[in-house]
């Protein structure tokens, strides 16, 4: 499966690759941010034999662009809050 995806990587010549981060809730996607972490390095690696050669490629985790959840209320964590 890395194979196949390296070959298609080095073939297609792209300059940034996103991918779901490794803490993503869902497990197909951290399954598939492990492999890409594997596959970005081999991507670019020159002692690896592929059928294509290796290319410069940067790789970037997608970040969520939700706010993050807080778990408390501002009067309870944060000291600037009035009373």
């Amino acid at each position: 499966m890395k194979a196949l995806l390296i070959n298609a990587l080095r073939r297609l010549v792209a300059n940034v690759i996103l991918f779901p981060p490794p803490w993503d809730t869902h497990a197909d996607h951290r399954n598939l941010s492990e492999t890409m972490k594997d596959v970005m390095y081999y991507v670019g690696h020159h002692g690896m034999a592929f059928d294509a050669p290796p290319i410069t490629l940067r790789g970037a985790w997608m970040y969520s662009i939700s706010p993050p959840r807080r778990s408390c209320t501002i009067r309870t964590c944060c000291s600037t809050a009035p009373a």
